[in-house]
């Protein structure tokens, strides 16, 4: 049944076990109630469609594409969802229970009682603007390195590599002292920090244009925040502070993608060289077709 298309029908009670429909697109249908044990949805693509109570347990999903559906109470247990795509569909009471869920989109989506845990979220490529198994909502997506936030709490270390030991600190800010900012300790520059980004951007769906985009605050005439790799950085500092937009391609996937951040104070100026807030999250710039 692969590449046809089913329009405003209504398949509820059925058993579709074992059937595929690889690269159908369901507008409008609804398949409720229904066991879709081992079907094969690959490369299908769901808009404004009802699977409520449905079992798609073992079934295989990947690239698939769920737009505005509604999949309450599915069983999607033991599913394979490789770069599967689900956004501003209700997934409520969902199980996800044996899903590897790396590389699925959840963004805008309804997790509200889902039966999945807090790794499968963290491994998710997005689950901004959704709300969560507990009921919280989420403005935005996990940060690809680890305290970028300059945690009061957190040695630098744990997270950051530095060029020369206790060369930059974690201090109270001189704007805020219930905040801390990362800063150079160390009178003559350069000194600088550095991390690995998280390589779950090599995940994504290359054909939807990702880009990873860097966010941070910084002070300082000489202090400057870099993202990429040896060839190819692209450098924030004082004469551009906005965003950095890292266009990303399936050539990089072998890349370490690594973010530094450089201090070069003048001569006894440490405290106005500093910077904190450093995000990095993956934005994709098209939706599936």
């Amino acid at each position: 049944m692969g590449s046809s298309t089913i329009i405003n029908s209504d398949l509820s009670l059925g058993v579709f076990t074992g059937t595929s429909f690889n690269g159908t697109r369901f507008l409008n249908t609804t398949m409720r109630n229904s066991n879709c044990t081992d079907i094969d949805l690959t490369f299908g693509q769901f808009i404004d469609s009802s699977f409520d109570n449905t079992i798609f347990t073992n079934a295989t999903a990947d690239y698939a594409t769920f737009t505005r559906c509604k999949m309450r109470s599915v069983d999607l247990t033991g599913a394979r969802l490789k770069n599967t795509w689900f956004s501003y569909t209700n997934l409520q009471n969902a199980n996800f229970i044996d899903v590897n869920v790396n590389g699925i989109n959840f963004s805008h989506t309804d997790l509200f009682n889902a039966k999945i845990n807090d790794i499968q979220l963290l491994n998710a490529i997005s689950i901004r603007g959704s709300r969560l198994p507990n009921g919280t909502y989420i403005d935005q997506d996990y940060n690809l390195i680890t305290n970028g936030y300059a945690d009061c709490n957190i040695p630098l270390e744990s997270s950051w590599n530095v060029d020369e030991n206790n060369s930059i600190a974690i201090i109270r800010s001189k704007q805020d002292e219930n905040n801390c900012v990362f800063a150079p300790n160390k009178a003559i520059g350069p000194v600088r920090f550095y991390q690995t980004i998280s390589d779950k951007y090599k995940q994504v769906r290359w054909e939807l244009n990702p880009v990873l985009v860097l966010n941070a605050r910084l002070g300082g005439q000489m202090t400057t925040i870099t993202i990429g790799y040896p060839g190819h950085t692209y450098t924030m500092n004082s004469n551009h502070i906005e965003p950095i937009r890292f266009p990303l391609n399936k050539s990089m996937i072998k890349e370490i993608i690594t973010v530094v951040v450089t201090f070069n104070p003048l001569k006894g100026d440490l405290t106005s060289n500093w910077c904190d807030d450093i995000q990095i999250t993956i934005e994709l710039a098209d939706q599936p077709d």
